[in-house]
């Protein structure tokens, strides 16, 4: 099974991913690097879903829709067509058990932006980045994102807000492996069921 874990550059998702793990070891840490082709993309969902079938992974950034914020942003397209990308979407819903867009305030981004080296275009494109990430949610799932619940881990009550995400996890855990059990379809929670983490 998989957790996705998206947002753009500086958003806490490697932090969140490792953080989920220590608490939940027996899930891997999978990072999608940027694919070289099209056919490279494809390959790297395939095997990820593979992996996913027989594992437990938090996956650190889809291709799918890195592709479809970055590529869009940063060189005008993304690699996939719209109906490729609704293709690979359906087909990482057969094994994903939680979809969690990290969504710190955009601030917060750019200040931890000059922090660390960035791919090329991600700096002056920052806002851009951001807004259509937020764009990609909406329309791919047709509801709002700011409706979603929003997760701050520097928050006072922190632990107990990491606790109960970490019991989510285990709850979609236990519906998925009884849904796989009765053979029931499984699919990419709506984004109402998604989870913002603010860092």
């Amino acid at each position: 099974m998989l957790i996705l874990i998206e947002g753009m550059d500086n958003t806490g998702k490697t932090t969140l991913a490792h953080n989920i793990i220590a608490s939940l070891p027996h899930f891997i840490y999978h990072h999608n690097e940027k694919p070289a082709s099209r056919e490279d993309a494809f390959a790297n969902i395939v095997s990820l879903i593979e992996r996913a079938s027989n594992k437990d992974i938090v996956c650190d950034r889809c291709c799918v829709i890195g592709e479809e914020v970055y590529g869009t942003v940063l060189r005008g397209k993304s690699l996939f067509k719209p109906y490729e990308t609704n293709i690979l979407m359906k087909m990482l819903s057969t094994v994903t058990i939680m979809n969690i867009l990290c969504k710190p305030p955009i601030q917060a981004v750019i200040e931890s932006i000059g922090d660390r080296a960035q791919m090329e275009g991600v700096a002056e494109n920052a806002y851009k980045l951001y807004d259509t990430y937020v764009s990609f949610y909406h329309n791919f799932w047709k509801t709002a994102v700011d409706r979603v619940e929003i997760w701050n881990y520097r928050s006072t009550n922190k632990d107990d807000k990491f606790k109960f995400l970490i019991k989510n996890i285990q709850v979609q855990q236990a519906l998925y492996q009884a849904a796989k059990r009765f053979r029931i379809p499984v699919s990419l929670p709506s984004a109402i069921d998604m989870i913002h983490w603010e860092i």
